[in-house]
């Protein structure tokens, strides 16, 4: 028993020489990509932020580390990487943009997926049972299509599985992945060492895992599944007594150690698992927490509904935006509006809980917004203080219980003019080109709905090329803001909003009580 423990704690990259580390510089561009920010850092490879010169989306640009280059199985593993990755064109695996070779080496260019991973909610058993099928189906489907193609993954973990902001399942992460081996060609080549994660390798991956089979995948999702189910990890102990009675065989044979008895296409899993959550047993042993779960997952579904499922591509500005994945997004509200005039108008708002009033009332809220929005948008001369009165007496004639907190830009490129109103959140920072420290837009207001027929203050400044923009929902008592956008100020605004929001939460409590946060960054670019 200790020397099954001590397996599954072991290294599971394969055996190269670490060579010598050494401090990694940021470089500009990546083959074709401008390179904004450093990701990640990985055993044998780099992740860089990029940006996509036509489409001007981010893109993860992977990079071979150096000191592995002179080794022929790593780059031949990492370019067979990138044509696995271009073979597999599906909605739950990760898109290829582009490979190939640059002054230091070799790169990949894939989709940059903004979400979580799955072990992030197997940690936080915040998932019904009825959605952990769902996504086990996601990635079975991916499984599918993989092997279809003659693919094997050889690496599925929780790690490896991402949960995009809108819910969509994309396996990610095909360093180790192989071709399927036919008996009479020429065998794999090897790069020595254990090749996979110790808690999701099947018994024949361990004993040789240059020889394996589909199956090798679908013993891994069974562990997923199990893990999912139970809402633990299972570091290799799996207790088959804690699942379903009727799931328990399913998942059972996804996970028999002799290959004879275990499912050998995935087909045939994903057909008994769908059979499951069809036949009604799916409700009747689901946990007695999960039509509570299944509720919040409607509501975070009506939530995503209601706000922008992307950013606006607004030529002369980029965006930013990082919300806390840690808490519930309900009661978080965000919209987008360029003026046929071609002036932008921004809102950011949060109501006081994140419940079903809150989600009703960001609904609410919306609906006023697009109405005055609609008005307005043959306004040459949009007043903000005037909108955001008319928006504040329209909300609080409704005898909603909840105010909201809002932040209201009204940006003119034409006149290079900014005008701002901030209701219960701190006012916006303005950091200009060639400054070194923000400054702060007074224009502190009471919240919306708080009182009705107020006058509403707004303040206007400048706003030129090179200027940045930063506005969030964070209570400030506990945090320099100022110091953090200083710091972040080299930053593009969309790695600049991921790097502060890291910074915070690395310091801030976390907890299911804590309101949803959000911080959007904006840089008028020439």
């Amino acid at each position: 028993m200790v020397a099954e423990d001590l397996f599954f704690k072991q290294v599971t990259l394969p055996h190269i020489p670490e060579g010598t580390k050494t401090t990694q510089v940021i470089p500009k561009q990546i083959g074709p990509y401008k390179i904004e920010s450093l990701l990640s850092t990985g055993g044998m490879s780099l992740l860089y932020l990029g940006l996509h010169p036509e489409r001007r989306q981010p893109l993860a640009i992977k990079v071979l580390k150096q000191q592995y280059l002179t080794h022929p199985e790593m780059k031949e593993q990492f370019i067979k990487e990138a044509q696995v990755i271009e073979l597999a064109d599906h909605p739950n695996i990760v898109k290829l943009y582009g490979q190939g070779e640059w002054e230091e080496g070799l790169y990949i260019a894939m989709e940059w997926v903004k979400g979580i991973s799955l072990k992030q909610f197997i940690l936080q058993q915040s998932l019904s049972l009825k959605r952990s099928l769902e996504i086990c189906l996601q990635v079975a489907y991916a499984l599918l299509h993989l092997h279809t193609n003659s693919v094997i993954h050889r690496d599925l973990k929780p790690e490896n599985i991402l949960i995009t902001e809108t819910g969509q399942v994309k396996v990610i992460d095909f360093g180790i992945a192989q071709m399927l081996w036919q008996p009479g060609e020429a065998p794999p080549r090897g790069l020595g060492g254990i090749i996979g994660t110790p808690s999701y390798m099947s018994p024949e991956q361990r004993q040789d895992p240059l020889h394996v089979t589909v199956a090798t995948d679908i013993y891994a999702l069974g562990v997923i599944a199990y893990e999912l189910i139970v809402g633990r990890l299972s570091f290799g102990n799996i207790k088959l007594e804690l699942l379903p009675k009727h799931l328990r065989q399913i998942i059972q044979k996804a996970l028999e150690p002799d290959l004879k008895d275990r499912y050998s296409d995935i087909v045939d899993w994903i057909s008994d698992l769908s059979s499951y959550m069809r036949s009604g047993e799916l409700r009747k042993e689901r946990r007695g927490s999960d039509e509570i779960k299944e509720v919040y997952e409607k509501l975070t579904l009506i939530h995503q509904e209601l706000i922008p499922s992307k950013l606006p591509d607004w030529s002369g500005i980029d965006i930013g935006l990082a919300r806390d994945t840690d808490t519930t997004p309900l009661g978080l509200f965000q919209d987008f509006f360029k003026l046929p005039n071609g002036h932008l108008v921004i809102f950011l708002a949060r109501a006081p809980s994140h419940d079903i009033d809150a989600l009703i009332s960001i609904a609410h809220f919306k609906g006023l917004v697009r109405m005055l929005m609609h008005r307005y948008r043959t306004y040459d001369d949009l007043d903000l203080s005037t909108l955001v009165s008319e928006l504040n007496n329209t909300y609080s004639e409704e005898n909603l219980t909840k105010t909201l907190s809002m932040h209201a830009l009204h940006l003119d490129p034409i006149d290079s003019q900014l005008t701002a109103i901030s209701c219960g959140f701190e006012p916006l920072w303005n950091l200009t080109q060639g400054s070194s420290i923000p400054r702060l837009i007074e224009s502190r207001n009471p919240y919306l709905g708080e009182e009705n027929n107020y006058d509403f203050f707004a303040v206007s400044d400048n706003w030129n090329d090179g200027d940045m923009l930063l506005m969030h929902t964070f209570e400030t008592a506990t945090i320099d803001m100022q110091a953090l956008f200083a710091d972040a100020r080299n930053l593009p605004p969309r790695p600049q909003t991921e790097s502060i929001m890291r910074t915070i939460k690395s310091r801030e409590s976390t907890g299911t009580d804590k309101l949803p946060q959000a911080i959007l960054s904006l840089q008028r670019i020439p």
